[in-house]
């Protein structure tokens, strides 16, 4: 059995009360990390660090990236989140991004991630939300009997408008016959 889902006009959710520049966070239950002020403009001058931790060694994270993305787009000297595998300062490097393109799905290769973002004195943008949640792998799936086979964001320049098509696949663990 499978099924798409479409959603058209996707909206971001209003966050108004203030958020923690920074902390660590328990992925044993998914949450949702955002820039401060997000919808709206980021402030000046933050550099905020999130350290996600999985309970267990063998568990990853995966990270996913609400659409709405818009950090300060010059080269990611000034305006940037960055995205470590690990909670070192000199761990690799997932990832550096910043402009109003939201990245793709991040997977850790470990249990922890670091999250770091930061902005300058100049051009504030929206900035990001980001969900966060342990990554299953093939056996948690099996178990689970559900697998996420794509998810694909376009989103168009002209109107502003964000399409997001998502297949759900339903894995079948009975064993033919002969």
């Amino acid at each position: 059995i499978a099924f798409f889902v479409s959603l058209f006009c996707c909206s971001s959710h209003l966050h108004t009360e203030e958020r923690e520049c920074g902390g660590v966070l328990d992925a044993s239950k998914a949450g949702y990390i955002t820039s401060p002020g997000y919808p709206l403009e980021y402030p000046p001058h933050q550099n905020c660090r999130w350290i996600i931790k999985a309970p267990e060694q063998s568990q990853r994270i995966i990270l996913n990236f609400n659409p709405h993305f818009e950090i300060e787009r010059l080269d990611c000297k000034y305006d940037f989140i960055e995205i470590r595998d690990g909670t070192s300062d000199s761990a690799d490097v997932l990832g550096r991004h910043c402009s109003n393109i939201a990245p793709a799905p991040i997977i850790s290769s470990g249990p922890s991630v670091q999250v770091r973002f930061v902005s300058d004195y100049a051009h504030q943008g929206a900035g990001f939300s980001l969900r966060y949640e342990i990554f299953k792998t093939g056996e948690q799936l099996n178990s689970e009997n559900y697998l996420c086979l794509l998810t694909t964001l376009y989103r168009l320049k002209e109107t502003g408008i964000f399409f997001l098509v998502l297949f759900v696949g339903q894995i079948d663990n009975k064993k033919k016959k002969g």
